[in-house]
């Protein structure tokens, strides 16, 4: 198992992790907890008493711990030696992968102001949308959301964001539909990538999306002192 010199230390004490934990659903649940590292490639787990038991818990299944420092990340896939209680979980780890984020494919999941209509010529009551707060996943390349509409493949789509930074950062651009999902209650989950927009508009994005990032990281901080505090 290795991993870059400067996330080695980071284990050597308790460590705020993102963890999936293997269940009998098709996905795992994620859960955040701490994460020390042991000899022979093993490492203690601490998850939240409140959280536990975990619904369908598949003993056998893979369990997989992410942690960023910095711009650089860290995944670990492992299986379960002992589940005996949430403070007392103990994981062999079988594969490790790490690297760095560069600024333009960081991905915050966040809320902004977004409004989303086609490009083609519509009469103009129907292309007035004022931006609505959305929850959507951002890069600078693109972005992901649940539309109330559905839109084809490859179409042009008009966007007005809206980041709700210290100076609300507005932004118009078009963008390309990569992804349009079936009808759900929460809408159309959509995927585009942002197409026509100028790169002052694409360096805002990515000093957001870093903002977003620390703000992030702060507040699962917050959570480890409490659960630190606590045990």
């Amino acid at each position: 198992m290795t991993w870059p010199e400067t996330l080695r230390p980071i284990f050597d004490d308790w460590h705020l992790v993102e963890i999936r934990v293997p269940t009998d659903e098709k996905s795992p649940m994620v859960v955040d907890g701490l994460a020390r590292k042991l000899g022979d490639g093993q490492m203690d787990v601490q998850i939240f008493p409140l959280m536990w038991p975990i619904p369908g818990l598949d003993p056998n299944g893979e369990w997989q711990l992410h942690c960023e420092q910095g711009m650089q990340y860290l995944s670990l896939k492992g299986r379960a030696l002992s589940l005996s209680h949430p403070r007392q979980i103990r994981l062999q780890i079988l594969s490790s992968q790490s690297g760095t984020h560069t600024r333009n494919n960081l991905r915050v999941d966040t809320e902004i102001y977004l409004s989303c209509r086609p490009n083609a010529d519509r009469p103009a009551a129907a292309r007035v949308r004022p931006p609505v707060r959305r929850r959507v996943s951002l890069s600078s390349n693109g972005l992901g959301f649940f539309s109330e509409e559905c839109f084809k493949l490859e179409e042009q789509v008009r966007l007005s964001m809206i980041l709700p930074a210290a100076t609300l950062e507005h932004i118009d651009c078009l963008g390309t539909v990569l992804r349009m999902g079936a009808k759900t209650e929460k809408g159309h989950k959509t995927a585009l990538a942002f197409a026509d927009i100028l790169p002052l508009d694409t360096e805002r994005i990515e000093l957001f999306c870093l903002t977003e990032q620390f703000k992030n990281m702060q507040s699962r901080a917050r959570f480890l002192g409490m659960l630190l505090a606590s045990s």
